[in-house]
């Protein structure tokens, strides 16, 4: 059975990537990307390659709506490396774009949030890798890549989604001023709830990217799919709590038509019931007649 969409939830095709990505003249309609990625028309976008010292990225010529979002993307990480391979990529909602840099693909000194999924650690830890972390840039503060963000990290969560079958699945909602939440979904695995952080305010101009980087060592980072979402203006606000947009309530007239469901077959119960009733009287009635 196909799933009711939410009657608050909007779609905005214009951030919407899927195969084959490109129009007759090989561009990619309301995206621009650089650097070393290579759009497959069949599958995906690749950022890099699994060769040494590559960057690529691909950003929204459109900034996200500013009260808010929910991103659905499909990524794979992962290569020929056993144990050694990295860096990693990142999905991007900043005021910059198109800035080719140091920091996953990315410049340095952004403005705004990453979602970086890390899988080379620069320095030791008390967790391991690869890791998926929430980070934040103010524009003014070198990202502290010798700590693998350390300094700018506000929530993570470690999970092994490197050469998996399938591609991982990731869902990041924001609203402003309350938070952004992070789910991601591995091969025949339910919705995982990584992380959330809190008290959230993105710069009102907020360009969505994606990027990724080698060095030494390498990986394939692919980029799938993205959908974006939002919600009708006045909704937003009832949105306080960590959540997924998909995890709205049903909508009012799906509880309506679910609540008659239920009174019918009750009704069809107690109706089987009371013809039970009158046929074992009618039973013992013509027993006692009979005598």
């Amino acid at each position: 059975m196909a799933q009711r969409l939410h009657p608050d939830i909007l779609h905005l095709r214009q951030f919407t990537l899927e195969p084959p990505f490109v129009d007759d003249a090989y561009n990619i309609r309301n995206w621009d990307f650089s650097g070393d990625a290579i759009i497959d028309t069949n599958s995906h976008i690749r950022l890099t390659g699994d060769l040494p010292s590559q960057k690529g990225h691909i950003w929204s010529r459109q900034f996200l709506p500013s009260e808010g979002w929910q991103i659905d993307f499909e990524i794979n990480i992962g290569g020929k490396g056993g144990y050694l391979y990295g860096d990693g990529m990142a999905m991007w909602a900043t005021r910059g774009r198109l800035s080719q840099g140091p920091i996953y693909g990315n410049m340095d000194y952004f403005d705004g949030l990453g979602i970086v999924f890390d899988t080379y650690a620069n320095s030791q830890h008390d967790f391991t890798f690869p890791v998926i972390m929430g980070v934040l840039g103010d524009g003014k503060t070198s990202y502290d890549y010798a700590h693998d963000g350390d300094a700018n990290r506000k929530g993570k969560c470690e999970v092994y989604y490197r050469n998996q079958p399938d591609p991982m699945k990731v869902k990041v909602s924001y609203i402003k001023g309350s938070f952004v939440n992070v789910h991601i979904k591995l091969h025949e695995k339910d919705w995982m709830d990584c992380f959330t952080i809190t008290n959230v305010t993105l710069p009102n101009i907020s360009y969505l990217g994606y990027s990724a980087l080698t060095g030494e060592i390498s990986d394939i980072h692919n980029l799938y799919s993205v959908k974006v979402s939002t919600m009708r203006p006045g909704k937003m606000q009832e949105m306080r709590m960590p959540t997924s947009f998909n995890q709205l309530p049903a909508p009012e007239s799906a509880t309506s038509s679910g609540f008659f469901s239920i009174l019918f077959k009750l009704v069809l119960v107690a109706g089987v019931f009371a013809g039970i009733y009158f046929a074992y009287n009618a039973y013992t009635k013509s027993n006692t007649n009979r005598f």
